[in-house]
């Protein structure tokens, strides 16, 4: 009885658990290039009395190219007083949206869109090395 068990146990093992070829292939895959377009941030500081103001423009490279021109004249517009503490001349096409939380405005560019944030920081939260550093995080810039 005992061989009756063994034989056939024993045949399986060694004859019916073998496989023609290894589970595991090694091959080369090949190198997909990102292609993704990278991004693209126009930003300007300014102090004025007791706040440092950041204008900031980002998005991909093509679509930051194509609003430089008028993100600047915006820019050149931008008068500081008492109410409102600044205000600009938003090119034709933006439009302006009230601020919520740290961001005192958003305007919104035509197309493609993208968002210029317009914040209100403490003097010591316009230090530019420590903003210019941030910004690079943001753009996975070393």
């Amino acid at each position: 009885m005992r061989r009756a068990v063994i034989v056939p146990l024993l045949c399986c093992t060694l004859f019916g658990c073998k496989d023609p070829e290894p589970d595991i292939v090694r091959y080369q895959a090949k190198r997909i290039e990102d292609t993704r377009e990278k991004d693209r941030l126009l930003a300007v500081l300014v102090d004025e009395k007791d706040n440092t103001w950041s204008f900031r423009l980002s998005g991909p490279t093509s679509a930051v190219a194509k609003h430089e021109e008028k993100f600047q004249e915006m820019l050149k517009s931008v008068k500081f007083g008492e109410q409102p503490p600044v205000s600009w001349t938003s090119p034709k096409g933006w439009q302006q949206i009230p601020g919520d939380g740290m961001r005192f405005a958003t305007v919104k560019t035509d197309d493609p869109p993208l968002e210029v944030t317009i914040l209100s920081l403490p003097k010591d939260g316009g230090d530019v090395l420590k903003n210019v550093n941030r910004w690079r995080d943001q753009l996975s810039l070393p």
